[in-house]
């Protein structure tokens, strides 16, 4: 019985040798790993071949991703993203096979994805990055790469700079010679140094309709090219504006403050062409610093005889002398103007009229007070006078602003029909005193003739985040 165990546990013993034992001294060997090579050639700006080679005839699978989508990622996590698709089994291959990719994106990277793949689990995953070259178009080099610095010019939390590059002079977007300029809205988070530059890198066009920016972002509709024809003058010369398609730059601020700049645009016809430069920068900071303009420098007292009346949401009024400024022969200039920021009483036609008692100062927008005057950022590259202020215009077209932020309003009805009578006492921030006293009516919705300058809009009135679309003209700087 001893020997029939014996002999028992010894072929159970040669069983378990023969299938999951390797004898190398009897000819027997390990199989050799499942390997597979990937190969790249012939890398160009949308277009390379790949070869993938394995060690043996097992199966495996193979596939082309932009290596954002695998970067990061593990081997484990990227086989069972792959396994878990429900056409898997039909992307198994065996043996060498060559894949020619011509539909890619210039300067952009790539990974070649490949492991073997036995039924039930995966081998080794093989990876092989490329990048594509730069798109190959007609290059044409800039005299200079000009910019304007707006700070947060749309209150979005993004720097905002108007980069020029071309051929005609130019001072902001009015061209001073014949030739082409292009401007290019560009987006960063942080602020740029004192050179004002925005940061070195990569920038590329949003889709035209986003409406919020990025970092490191070009936008779409202040992204242009501008053209002259028939240039005569820097005064006289027809404008051709065009929208640019996209547009990607790559800036480089070298160690000697130079920048070497490369922008690739598509135009509006779709042609495309890479703008060059390389050399020194003119930038200019065109970013909201108040008023400084010409202002008052004495006390004033006027009589007004005409008053537009109240806006059309009853908010502010302002009188003026001179007459009516739209009768034949008047003009504009050489009137003195105030706007007072009162919200008006509305009648039974829809139209306002001022209250009556006296109304005193405040830095707020408060009912039954007058809102005191400053000048604002409205977003957008758009300054303008808030709130109640005193505006003249002179001979020259120069605009003089004094702001009102101290004294009171007094607003009585007077004898005839509709009459008011208005004596304002105000302190400007300069501590000038501002008098001006009006009788008369105020137009109504059935008597209003007055088509002036909207002078009074308030920014409380304007989108309180601009988006990037719909923009306001930005004011020259």
């Amino acid at each position: 019985m001893k020997n029939l165990v014996s002999l028992m546990l010894l072929v159970i013993m040669g069983t378990v040798c023969l299938t999951g034992c390797s004898n190398d001294d009897e000819g027997g060997a390990p199989a050799a790993p499942f390997t597979l090579d990937i190969a790249v050639a012939d890398i160009k700006d949308v277009s390379a071949s790949v070869t993938v080679t394995p060690s043996d005839t097992g199966s495996y699978f193979a596939e082309l991703y932009p290596t954002a989508q695998v970067e990061g990622k593990s081997d484990a996590e990227i086989v069972s993203s792959v396994t878990s698709m429900a056409d898997f089994s039909a992307k198994l291959v065996k043996g060498e096979r060559s894949y020619q990719f011509s539909n890619l994106a210039p300067s952009t990277s790539y990974t070649m994805v490949a492991f073997g793949w036995d039924g039930r689990s995966a081998g080794p995953v093989a990876k092989q990055s490329f990048t594509t070259e730069k798109k190959l178009v007609p290059q044409q080099q800039s005299k200079y790469f000009d910019v304007d610095y707006w700070a947060d010019v749309y209150h979005n939390g993004y720097h905002n700079f108007i980069v020029y590059m071309g051929d005609a002079s130019h001072e902001s977007v009015n061209l001073t010679s014949a030739g082409t300029i292009y401007t290019f809205s560009l987006y960063t988070k942080n602020a740029p140094g004192e050179n004002l530059l925005p940061e070195a890198g990569h920038y590329k066009m949003l889709p035209a309709d986003r409406t919020e920016p990025e970092d490191h972002c070009i936008e779409f509709s202040e992204s242009k090219r501008f053209t002259t024809k028939d240039f005569v003058s820097k005064n006289d010369y027809t404008l051709i504006t065009d929208s640019l398609i996209d547009a990607e730059m790559d800036i480089v601020i070298n160690s000697d403050g130079t920048v070497t700049v490369s922008a690739v645009i598509v135009e509006a016809d779709s042609t495309q062409k890479e703008l060059t430069y390389t050399g020194s920068v003119v930038a200019k900071d065109c970013s909201f610093k108040g008023y400084t303009g010409p202002t008052i420098n004495g006390d004033l007292d006027f009589t007004a005889d005409y008053t537009l009346g109240y806006n059309y949401v009853g908010r502010q009024f302002e009188i003026m002398s001179g007459g009516d400024p739209n009768a034949d022969g008047a003009e504009w200039n050489n009137r003195h103007r105030l706007t007072i920021y009162l919200n008006g009483v509305q009648t039974a036609d829809g139209s306002y009229v001022p209250p009556v008692g006296t109304f005193t100062v405040s830095r707020n927008e408060l009912e039954g007070f007058v809102w005191q005057g400053e000048y604002v950022d409205m977003g957008g590259g758009v300054e303008g006078p808030q709130g109640t202020y005193y505006y003249f215009l002179d001979n020259n077209w120069t605009s003089y602003y004094a702001f009102v932020v101290g004294g009171s309003v007094t607003i009585a009805k007077g004898d005839a029909e509709g009459e008011y009578v208005v004596e304002a006492n105000f302190k400007d921030s300069n501590n000038h005193t501002i008098k001006a006293h009006y009788k008369g009516t105020f137009p109504t919705s059935a008597t209003s003739s007055a088509k002036g300058f909207a002078f009074g809009t308030s920014a409380t009135s304007m989108a309180k985040s601009p988006k990037l679309h719909g923009k306001l003209q930005r004011m020259p700087k």
